[in-house]
Formats: C-alpha cells, sequence, structure tokens
C-alpha cells in the first residue's frame, strides 16, 4: 500500500497500464510531485515521488513497456526524489538499487540508461543520447549523455571511477 502517493503513482504501483493511460488521456499530469511513505519497504519516506520514480522503486521486469509510455507521454527523468536526504533521478535510483541488488541486474535500470541522460537524466532527447567512448557498446553500466557538458560533470563526478573500477575487475580475472 502506497500512502501518499498520487493516483499516477498508485497506478503505476501496481502495473495498472489501463488506468494510468485512461488518467494521463484525461489530463492527469505525468510529473506530479507527491511524497509517498515506504516505510514498511524499508525506504522511507520519499519527498519528490512522479510516477517514473515510483517505477524504479518498484524494480519489475514487467515495467519495460510502462517506463517507455511514460517517457513518450513526457514524462522528465530530471525531476528528483529526496531519497533519505539525497537527491536522486529515477536512473541514479535505479543505478544504486542495481549495484547493491544480492541478485544483480534491475531490468528497471536496463531499460532507464538507454532512454535517460546519465547526468541530468533528461528523457527529452533519448533519441539522441550518446555513448561514452571509452565505455564498451554492451557493458551494463556503459553511460549515455543528451551532451557534453553533461558528458564532463558525470566524468569527474562519478564515471571516472567506474572506468577505473572497470580496469581493476578485468586485472583480478
Amino acid at each position: 500500500m502506497l500512502r501518499g502517493a498520487s493516483v499516477l503513482c498508485g497506478a503505476v504501483w501496481h502495473s495498472n497500464m489501463p488506468v494510468l493511460a485512461t488518467l494521463i488521456e484525461g489530463g492527469a499530469d505525468i510529473n506530479f510531485v507527491s511524497t509517498v511513505d515506504l516505510t514498511p519497504q524499508c525506504l522511507g519516506m520519499l519527498t519528490g515521488a512522479t510516477p517514473l520514480f515510483s517505477i524504479a522503486v518498484r524494480r519489475r521486469q514487467e515495467d519495460a513497456d510502462m517506463i517507455r509510455f511514460l517517457i513518450e507521454q513526457g514524462a522528465d527523468g530530471k525531476n528528483r526524489c529526496d531519497v533519505n536526504g539525497t537527491l536522486m533521478t529515477a536512473l541514479q535510483f535505479a543505478r544504486a538499487a542495481d549495484l547493491e541488488s544480492a541478485s544483480g541486474g534491475s531490468f528497471t535500470f536496463e531499460v532507464l540508461r538507454e532512454l535517460c541522460c546519465a547526468m541530468c537524466g533528461d528523457t527529452k532527447k533519448h533519441c539522441h543520447l550518446k555513448r561514452c567512448d571509452r565505455c564498451p557498446e554492451n557493458d551494463r553500466y556503459t553511460a549515455r549523455y543528451c551532451s557534453q557538458e553533461c558528458q564532463v560533470a558525470d566524468w569527474f563526478s562519478r564515471h571516472l571511477f567506474d572506468h577505473r573500477a572497470r580496469r581493476r575487475a578485468r586485472r583480478t580475472q
């Protein structure tokens, strides 16, 4: 149960695509921000949760079509949600969850990384995202960017460390 969530977030949380589509067709704000109590899921309060962020929290394989639908309808991946004091985009949250997952692999992360800029989360330019040239083409952590500015900013804040970790991992194999 989602306490405090918008009806759109509720439709996403319960994988109800017909209700989601009807709400959006009826004019519901696809980027409506709500505060969601996810204490039972050990996440605490999420301040600034959008429907796209709700999908990142769920991390279910059947959400791929819903993610694509939300982005086609104008969901803004730049919206940041406060997760226990840390502001994150849906992609950043999905990536962090993927790295922490013992089972390894978050399908939600894989879909979002194809459609969102790794730095700012922009979804509006997803058909023009450019891949980091240093990343292997089919690596699950390959970064994609909407602009050179985002690539440079991400390089010095996070992505350089990803490359160093990959290099260390290859040496130990």
